[in-house]
């Protein structure tokens, strides 16, 4: 059986190789270099509007689809 300090001692071990790996982490993903450029989609904003505005066009088809269904789901 495990007495109370060896108890401590280990959450104390667990507690420290938690915020090592916290450290190393946040270390590491700093340092990466995906993290310092930028996406393809946000290179061009030019693009990147375009495809906002056929993505919202889409999903005004698709509300538009919808509430009609459900208006035929509605009726009596």
């Amino acid at each position: 059986m495990i007495g109370s300090s060896g108890k401590r001692g280990m959450f104390r071990a667990g507690g420290m190789f938690c915020i090592v790996s916290l450290i190393g982490a946040a270390w590491w993903h700093s340092s990466s270099p995906a993290w310092q450029t930028n996406p393809p989609g946000l290179r061009n904003p030019i693009d990147q509007r375009e495809q906002m505005i056929k993505e919202l066009q889409e999903i005004k088809s698709l509300l538009k689809e919808q509430n009609a269904l459900l208006r035929a789901r509605d009726k009596p």
